[in-house]
């Protein structure tokens, strides 16, 4: 006689076919596991390398390494959120908030005396011009072109009143004629 393994259903599994497979379980199983812990090894390795998180008020530029560089196409920038990139790739990030930045710097006036005077500037990168900003001029483009901008700026302004006008008589006019004649768009 043949004994037979019977489930609560009423259901019955032969006994050559369960023992087939707890004979496959046992041989496979431990080599299954093996895999299953290495996929997930190098899986907890690789993630900080394959997904970049974008934080908020960002965008990102892709750069492929095998994939002729910089990508140019706005639509292709990488908005908020989690993105997956292959390891080889680098994603530059770029703050699309209004940024504020500030200057001291010394300029010589109409009339020859040398004045100290700071100035601070507010911006806002243009997303759409943002990877032509990565490409020509690159992630430091505050220190590369914002900040010497706003010296230069300063020092023509300057340039075109006296030392007291500064200081006293109309420096609510030159406060107010900066941000006119500076007007252009960081790109």
């Amino acid at each position: 006689m043949e004994a037979y393994v019977v489930y609560p259903d009423g259901k019955r599994l032969p006994g050559p076919a369960r023992r087939t497979w707890w004979r496959f379980i046992e041989q496979r199983l431990p080599l299954i596991v093996i895999y299953l812990m290495l996929a997930t090894l190098i899986g907890v390795i690789l993630a900080p390398y394959v997904l970049v998180t974008v934080p908020s008020g960002y965008v990102g530029v892709l750069w492929k390494r095998f994939g002729g560089g910089t990508v140019l196409n706005p639509r292709q920038l990488r908005d908020e959120g989690l993105h997956f990139m292959w390891p080889w790739n680098t994603l530059f990030l770029y703050d699309l908030r209004l940024q504020s930045a500030t200057q001291t710097c010394n300029a010589i006036s109409r009339d020859g005396v040398s004045l100290t005077a700071s100035i601070n500037i507010r911006f806002r990168l243009k997303r759409e011009s943002v990877p032509q900003l990565h490409q020509s001029i690159g992630p430091d483009y505050v220190d590369d072109l914002v900040i010497p901008e706003i010296g230069n700026r300063m020092r023509e302004v300057i340039a075109e009143y006296t030392a007291e006008d500064v200081y006293s008589t109309k420096r609510t006019e030159i406060q107010e004629k900066n941000p006119q004649t500076c007007r252009g768009d960081a790109r």
